[in-house]
């Protein structure tokens, strides 16, 4: 809220053409004096990040001919294998749904290199940081039970729709119905209450997909670029930062010749 609020002093001044002769140390003193006084009730905790096993945990526990199970499963493993915000994949209600502004199935595609590696490339046409031209995200086949490319294909299976309609639309008995946000969430409370897991926030699956590609040893900068950050503030998010950096620190560092290219800039 504070700092909110000195941005705004700023602006005001930058935009009545006044002098701003604040010393730019001062605010941020204060601001983290003010963040270390603040209350622990008032500060966010740290969101537990989803895995392949938390998605294999859920896999066992929804109904793979039910359309509702069916698109939720496919909205959180995409959303996991593309490193995308949740929200991006599913609507905040019903009526919200808005086929120019919210994912449909003609925005999914399919592109290959010239090894002839395919990615499955999915178009966000709306998101925060890029409201008009929108975003593209996109993962390549895995295996296992979250593979995403055995999941998207069965919901297609089960939930056939129009090339307009919302990218994860389920049966419902009076028709297409867009997945919105509080179906999903109310599912996977209930699944993480009988799977005995931890509880999850809706950024705990895009942190969770970049912490997934960072233990694999993709490289920092590749994983930035798939989550489509702009600056390194992707690294707060690195809760598992000990175990990443393991293979960087060994006497023989088991990812040379490539560890001077993969890690961040020292600065």
């Amino acid at each position: 809220m504070l700092a909110n609020y000195a941005a705004g002093l700023k602006a005001w001044h930058l935009l009545h053409g006044r002098p701003w002769i604040v010393d730019s140390k001062e605010p941020k003193a204060t601001l983290n004096g003010a963040s270390a006084l603040a209350p622990a009730m008032l500060k966010t905790t740290k969101c537990n990040p989803f895995t392949v096993d938390t998605l294999a945990a859920i896999h066992a526990h929804i109904n793979h001919d039910d359309p509702l199970d069916v698109a939720i499963f496919a909205c959180i493993t995409m959303s996991f294998y593309s490193i995308a915000r949740l929200g991006a994949f599913m609507v905040p209600s019903i009526k919200a749904f808005n086929s120019v502004k919210h994912i449909i199935h003609e925005n999914v595609s399919e592109t290959k290199d010239h090894s002839g590696l395919t990615v499955k490339k999915f178009h966000i046409p709306c998101t925060k940081t890029s409201p008009i031209e929108g975003e593209d995200t996109f993962w390549a086949a895995q295996i296992g039970p979250s593979g995403p490319q055995a999941v998207l294909e069965n919901h297609f299976r089960i939930n056939p729709a129009e090339r307009n309609t919302h990218l994860f639309a389920w049966k419902h008995p009076k028709g297409m119905r867009p997945l919105s946000k509080p179906e999903l969430t109310k599912k996977l409370a209930a699944i993480f209450q009988i799977a005995n897991l931890p509880e999850f926030k809706g950024h705990s699956i895009r942190i969770g997909g970049m912490l997934e590609y960072l233990l694999r040893g993709i490289p920092f900068d590749v994983v930035k670029s798939m989550g489509r950050w702009s600056s390194d503030m992707f690294t707060l998010y690195l809760h598992e930062h000990a175990v990443i950096i393991v293979p960087y620190i060994q006497s023989s560092p088991t990812l040379e010749p490539f560890t001077h290219i993969t890690m961040p800039p020292v600065r």
